[in-house]
């Protein structure tokens, strides 16, 4: 919800035509709908991709670290966001202030990732490989879709 909220923030001061084209709750909740819909598709991604290669124990460590994560994603986002809303910060300084904790929840993934499913060192490229695949490219499909989404908003309206 707090990605959402993010996504609203940052769509709302970098194009602001956008606002008198959509109302603001619905572009709020279609934003915080899309953010819950990607993380359930990525949910069943992980489970379906752990299922076929790792055991059951390993998934269930995983699925607990992934949402632990997002869990404390949010509560690290809510006072930054609280920051950006009430001292109007710049749209870069608040988009950098933003990605800090999403990066560094990306670290702490890879590194539970590791840690959790590949023991030897040639597990390496399978690591990259999967990282890649089911957390770095989901999430930059999903920040050009609602670039796309705000887009046609503002010309189709």
């Amino acid at each position: 919800v707090m990605l959402g909220v993010s996504a609203f923030y940052f769509f709302s001061q970098t194009t602001p035509a956008i606002l008198s084209k959509v109302s603001r709750p619905l572009l709020l909740g279609g934003l915080i709908f899309l953010i819950l819909t990607f993380t359930l598709i990525k949910w069943s991604a992980y489970c379906f991709v752990n299922s076929l290669f790792f055991q059951k124990v390993r998934n269930m460590l995983w699925m607990t670290a992934f949402f632990n994560l997002y869990i404390w994603l949010g509560i690290l986002i809510l006072p930054l966001l609280l920051v950006v809303i009430y001292f109007d910060i710049s749209s870069q300084a608040a988009l950098f202030l933003l990605a800090f904790p999403l990066v560094l929840t990306k670290i702490c993934l890879f590194w539970k990732c590791f840690s959790n499913f590949f023991e030897k060192i040639y597990g390496s490229f399978h690591l990259i490989l999967y990282f890649c695949a089911l957390e770095i490219l989901p999430d930059l499909i999903l920040w050009k879709g609602m670039e796309l989404i705000s887009n046609n908003l503002i010309f189709k309206l």
